[in-house]
């Protein structure tokens, strides 16, 4: 399923510490796991997990790093999570590892379920934030110090980090929703086979299924299973599915006349605006003229909007 040539990806992360670092020469890893350069000879490694019927199911990567540059931190050992897309989903503490703030001190409970809200936004003043400007220890750096430099405030950037963790929550999240994502992007691409790509067609996560859309337009435009399963998608149920299906639709796959035909049997179930996105996709090709009777029996019941669009749709002759 994987292909072998696509486990070495580069990547640049934002970072400034070594991460999980590995010699530069041949390592033996494990089936289904990847190299990830992040700077020169430093990578992770990101393993591939599968579900109970055999499936990709997860990556993850077990990550190690200094937290400040002085030494006087300990290094942090922690387990990420994302899914096949690259969006993160959690991270785990391997055994007997615990995160630490400034002078040692253990997090509390309530400490690791603000870092797991933290690292669950993607959207984070962590994103620009510059942690290079903060003087001294990186972990000692108070809040107030943190106000100075960037000109947030104490109680809005208090949200994004653990209080005398900040280098922990900046390296981290960093890790998390860097760069990594569009590589663990392209690996599910490399790895994705009719097995997998049935299965995140069916997928509940909406992003799974506009992924699958959009590649199976790309990679399989005459595969009919495929394709039927996407039309059977254009309905009432799920109406952003059925836009993305409807705007996305290639014109030379769209031009074939059983999909005109398959396409045009949903149109009376459709919402409004779904109805009316369909008769403008119609406006760029020509209908096969088995359809002309069938779309002319809309007219009478059309809306001033839908009869100028029904009006303008040409048939092959």
């Amino acid at each position: 399923m994987v292909n072998q040539g696509s486990k070495f990806i580069v990547l640049g992360i934002l970072t400034i510490l070594p991460l999980f670092v590995f010699p530069a020469g041949n390592v033996q890893i494990p089936k289904d796991s990847f190299w990830i350069s992040v700077k020169d000879t430093q990578r992770i490694l990101l393993n591939l997990n599968y579900d109970p019927i055999g499936l990709p199911e997860t990556y993850s990567s077990d990550i190690f790093t200094q937290v400040c540059e002085t030494g006087e931190c300990k290094p942090v050992r922690i387990k990420l999570f994302w899914d096949l897309m690259g969006q993160y989903l959690h991270y785990e503490m391997p055994d007997g590892a615990i995160l630490t703030k400034l002078d040692h001190v253990p997090f509390n409970e309530n400490d690791y379920i603000k870092f797991g809200i933290i690292l669950s936004s993607s959207q984070s003043m962590l994103e620009d934030f510059d942690i290079t400007l903060l003087p001294g220890s990186r972990e000692k750096a108070s809040l107030a110090q943190i106000d100075g430099i960037t000109g947030a405030t104490p109680k809005s950037i208090s949200s994004d980090i653990v209080d005398g963790a900040v280098y922990t929550c900046h390296t981290i999240w960093h890790l998390a929703h860097g760069a990594v994502q569009d590589s663990i992007a392209l690996l599910t691409l490399d790895i994705a086979d009719k097995d997998l790509m049935m299965h995140l067609l069916n997928h509940p996560n909406d992003d799974y299924q506009r992924w699958c859309i959009d590649h199976v337009f790309l990679e399989y435009p005459k595969e009919r299973e495929f394709l039927n399963l996407i039309f059977s998608k254009i309905n009432n149920e799920n109406i952003f599915i059925a836009k993305h299906i409807l705007r996305q639709l290639p014109e030379a796959i769209l031009a074939q006349d059983w999909v005109q035909q398959v396409v045009w049997m949903k149109y009376g179930e459709l919402p409004y605006s779904l109805q009316i996105l369909t008769l403008r996709r119609f406006q760029a090709i020509l209908l096969s003229s088995s359809l002309e009777s069938k779309i002319s029996g809309y007219k009478n019941s059309a809306n001033f909007e839908q009869s100028k669009l029904l009006d303008q749709i040409r048939f092959k002759k």
